[in-house]
C-alpha cells in the first residue's frame, strides 16, 4: 500500500527527454509536463525538426501508468514509471506504427546541428523579417518570414505552401531545410517569398489534426 501511495504521489512534473529509433534513424523527443488547475497538461517537442510546442489534447499520470493523448497531432504515447530508474518506460504510437520510446527527466543534450551543403548562411544579401498575420474567420495567427531582395521595386512574391504533416516554416526534417533554400533561391532572383508554419505549430495558433484541406487554403488566402 505504500509503495503504490509512493507511486501515485509521483510528481511528473518537468521536462522528460528520449530517443526514438527506426532502422537508421533517431530522432529525439522532448515532453514538457506541468501540473495546472485542469490537471496535468504535456508539450511535446521533436528538436531535430524543429518542432516544439505540440500541446497535447489530455494527459493522465495514474497507478504509475502515463498517458499523452496527442491525438489531435495524430500521436499517443503510453509508459510506466519505473521508480527504480526513475524512467519512463514507454511506446510512442503514430497511426499504426508503433516504437519504444524510454523517457528520462530533463531535456537531454541536443545534438549539433549539421550544416548542409545547400543551406545558406547570413548575412543573406536581401531583407528579412518576421511577419504575422491573421486568419480573422478561423480565428488563426499564423507566424512566417519574409525575405525581399534588395533594390526590386513591387517585387512578385512567392508563398511557400507546406505538404501533408505539421511542418515548420523551413519544411524542416532530419535536419534538412527544404522551404530555407527555395526562399533563399527565389530571393537572390529578385522575387520576394514568404513562409509560414502550419496553423497549431511553432509561433502559429490554432489546431492542425483538426483542419482540413480547405482550412489550410483559407491560411494561405
Amino acid at each position: 500500500m505504500l509503495l503504490a501511495l509512493k507511486v501515485a504521489a509521483q510528481d511528473m512534473s518537468g521536462d522528460w527527454h528520449g530517443d526514438l529509433k527506426a532502422g537508421n534513424i533517431e530522432v529525439g523527443f522532448v515532453f514538457t509536463i506541468s501540473e495546472t488547475e485542469e490537471g496535468l497538461k504535456a508539450v511535446m517537442a521533436i528538436p531535430k525538426r524543429n518542432l516544439r510546442n505540440l500541446a497535447a489534447k489530455q494527459t493522465t499520470f495514474k497507478d504509475g501508468e502515463l498517458f499523452i493523448d496527442g491525438s489531435n497531432y495524430g500521436w499517443e504515447y503510453r509508459g510506466t514509471f519505473n521508480k527504480d530508474s526513475n524512467e519512463i518506460e514507454g511506446k510512442f504510437k503514430e497511426g499504426i506504427n508503433e516504437l519504444p520510446l524510454n523517457l528520462k527527466r530533463g531535456k537531454g543534450v541536443a545534438a549539433k546541428a549539421r550544416v548542409r551543403a545547400q543551406e545558406p548562411s547570413r548575412p543573406y544579401p536581401y531583407r528579412e523579417e518576421e511577419v504575422v498575420f491573421e486568419n480573422d474567420e478561423a480565428n488563426v495567427r499564423l507566424a512566417g518570414t519574409l525575405t525581399l531582395p534588395q533594390n526590386v521595386t513591387r517585387p512578385l512574391v512567392a508563398i511557400l505552401i507546406t505538404g501533408s504533416g505539421p511542418q515548420n516554416r523551413d519544411e524542416e526534417i532530419f535536419g534538412h531545410k527544404p522551404f530555407l533554400v527555395l526562399a533563399d533561391h527565389l530571393t537572390r532572383q529578385g522575387i520576394a517569398v514568404l513562409r509560414f508554419d502550419d496553423r497549431g505549430v511553432n509561433e502559429s495558433t490554432g489546431d492542425f489534426v483538426g483542419a482540413t484541406t480547405e482550412d489550410f487554403a483559407t491560411d494561405v488566402m
